[in-house]
């Protein structure tokens, strides 16, 4: 009879400890994985957005943050451990994982007609592959802001331009004066690749855009390339207009290049938006809309009007839970973008149309109300060419391009040639 007792209250107690076992499991399972691009103050920024879910839901998260999210993300999958949600910037990146089959589309975790009504159609489009929509827009920037210094311009005597025959009066009348017009920061290929497409947006306009960067129906010998890389030869030639000269503009970083400029080692640079909280950031004294600001890449092509280069960062689904469908409505409603939004540090431009204007400091209010306010939108080309093109071939042929001005035709093949074997 002891025996028995005893039987029976081991295996009471071995049931109670594999039911704690499995609650315990559970528990640690629940949940929302993220993973992202983002480090530093832009994933700051971000997890005000993922304290108030926590808050508001109950739910936890967990959150990973690495530059190269793409290649996390294909090791992720070939372990069999996918985040829920993955946020990446390359639309031809997430391209190739729709094809694969490795993504969730989103018209089964999100409510259509309220991203519809609420988002910008041309970011929304630019997450629909293969007649699916499976990324959602979750933070935008411009890639057509000229940086500037508002008190040298005054010095100068000149305004801001609106078009590339102004742009280059400027230039000349700095060097007139002693000064370098531009920096660039051409040792991170993707900027020259930046410099590149907001002339050709300009100059050949977006079916022509699309054409050349998305469908490959337009080849990189095509009349209107030469013609863009014409206008971008104004900026590299002769070499005086830029600090330290072609040597200079292909060894100089992104960020050396901006904080050149805010060290009156140069008048002007271009590139993005988010170069004004790198500003903020190493330069903590200064204050945008005083010390610094920005103006829109100038036009070149009266008919394509107020064209914009836009960036962004999109998510995407791995999995589909009922704490992952809560995450997801936080993320693409109001609240949550407004928060983020509202972020002192890693402040982003939202997707969410909602979001007032009145949360962002005022230079990225300015920002975003040139995203709102463009006649034509287009997003970062080399982004949706396919990498060999838009992550390795224009790297390399644009470097080539500023270093020797009369390399152009043989950079337009080698660009070519690389599109033909990978599209």
């Amino acid at each position: 009879m002891k025996i028995k007792l005893m039987q029976s209250f081991l295996k009471f107690v071995i049931v109670s400890i594999t039911t704690l076992i499995v609650s315990i499991t559970s528990v640690f399972a629940a949940g929302v994985s993220i993973l992202a691009v983002w480090g530093g103050d832009e994933e700051a920024g971000f997890r005000q957005l993922l304290d108030g879910f926590t808050a508001e839901t109950g739910i936890a998260y967990t959150y990973e943050g690495d530059r190269d999210v793409q290649e996390v993300v294909k090791q992720r999958l070939a372990g069999g451990n996918p985040p829920d949600v993955a946020i990446i910037p390359r639309p031809g990146e997430i391209a190739a994982l729709a094809k694969a089959g490795a993504l969730v589309p989103l018209s089964t975790l999100l409510d259509e007609d309220y991203i519809n009504a609420n988002y910008g159609k041309a970011m929304v489009d630019l997450g629909m592959h293969f007649g699916e929509f499976y990324a959602l827009p979750v933070k935008a920037s411009s890639k057509s802001t000229f940086w500037y210094k508002p008190q040298s311009f005054k010095d100068l005597g000149v305004e801001t331009p609106d078009t590339w025959d102004e742009l280059m009066a400027i230039a000349d009348k700095y060097l007139a004066a002693g000064k370098t017009p531009f920096a660039m920061g051409g040792r991170d290929g993707w900027t020259l690749t930046d410099w590149f497409e907001n002339i050709y947006v300009r100059v050949a306009g977006p079916e022509k855009y699309h054409q050349l960067f998305v469908t490959h129906e337009l080849e990189w010998t095509d009349a209107s390339v030469v013609e863009a890389m014409g206008y971008f030869r104004q900026i590299v030639d002769p070499d005086t207009k830029i600090m330290g000269g072609a040597e200079g503009a292909i060894s100089t970083g992104f960020i050396e290049g901006m904080d050149a400029m805010l060290q009156d080692k140069a008048e002007m640079y271009y590139e993005g938006g988010f170069m004004g909280g790198i500003a903020k950031q190493n330069f903590p004294n200064l204050t945008c809309g005083k010390d610094y600001s920005w103006f829109t890449f100038p036009s070149i092509n009266p008919e394509y009007g107020k064209a914009i280069m836009g960036g962004g960062d999109f998510a995407v689904a791995f999995s589909d839970t009922p704490d992952a469908r809560a995450f997801w409505k936080y993320l693409a409603g109001e609240k949550g973008n407004t928060a983020w939004a509202s972020a002192p540090k890693g402040a982003i431009i939202s997707v969410n149309k909602n979001v007032p204007l009145d949360v962002y400091s005022p230079c990225i209010a300015l920002e975003a109300a040139d995203l709102a306010g463009a006649d034509i939108l287009v997003f970062d080309g080399s982004d949706m060419a396919t990498p060999a093109v838009g992550g390795d071939a224009m790297f390399v042929g644009l470097q080539d391009f500023v270093a020797d001005p009369d390399s152009v035709n043989d950079v337009l093949e080698f660009i070519e040639d690389a599109a033909d074997n990978s599209y």
